[in-house]
């Protein structure tokens, strides 16, 4: 991702460089979130194929219907709850529906990300992706409240619930990291690069 803002990645790790060359270590601020989000999302999609049972029974067939409509009230709501488990629970989406639009707000009106990312072209594009990323996050997340993930016929298809949790997961990680970053590192002033450079 550096590489092709035409940035030296070694700016990351060396302050000898960072020195060196101010313009790649304005280059490399903007994406490092999108690397730590791009990994959480990786994380994510291992987790829910290693961890999370997807394939919990979305729809009753028939002959089991039949079966849980024979049982007590209270024995059918345990069971249905027990076959048609979700397998991610609804309420993390519930939570990442708050919590993007908070970093948005963070990030945006509290630290002026959007307005200091913009200082150079090739700072636009990652600032574009961030924000992008996380709106369509959000987007993922809220199209998951609909559904009561309480009985079999309202449980999400195997890949919105792995779509809405990949990327929900991955706007958040590259909301978080952007807000780190932007606590943590020193970002150079346009007049000090000029000079500098």
């Amino acid at each position: 991702m550096l590489s092709s803002l035409n940035a030296d990645p070694l700016t990351l790790v060396s302050s000898a460089k960072r020195a060196a060359q101010p313009t790649d270590w304005l280059r490399a601020l903007a994406v490092v979130p999108l690397i730590v989000g791009a990994y959480a999302a990786y994380v994510g999609a291992t987790v829910w194929t290693d961890y999370f049972n997807f394939d919990v029974v979305r729809t009753l067939d028939g002959a089991l219907a039949a079966e849980v409509e024979q049982l007590s009230l209270f024995e059918r709501q345990s069971g249905l709850q027990e076959i048609c488990g979700p397998g991610v629970d609804p309420s993390y989406f519930e939570q990442v529906a708050q919590i993007i639009p908070l970093l948005l707000i963070t990030l945006g009106i509290e630290f002026g990300f959007f307005r200091a990312t913009l200082r150079e072209p090739t700072q636009r594009a990652p600032t574009a992706t961030t924000v992008t990323l996380m709106s369509i996050g959000l987007v993922c997340a809220l199209s998951t409240l609909p559904w009561g993930d309480d009985e079999c016929g309202q449980i999400l298809e195997a890949w919105h619930e792995y779509l809405a949790f990949v990327v929900s997961l991955q706007a958040i990680f590259t909301g978080l990291a952007s807000l780190v970053w932007l606590l943590v590192v020193n970002v150079p002033d346009e007049e000090g690069t000029k000079a500098e450079s």
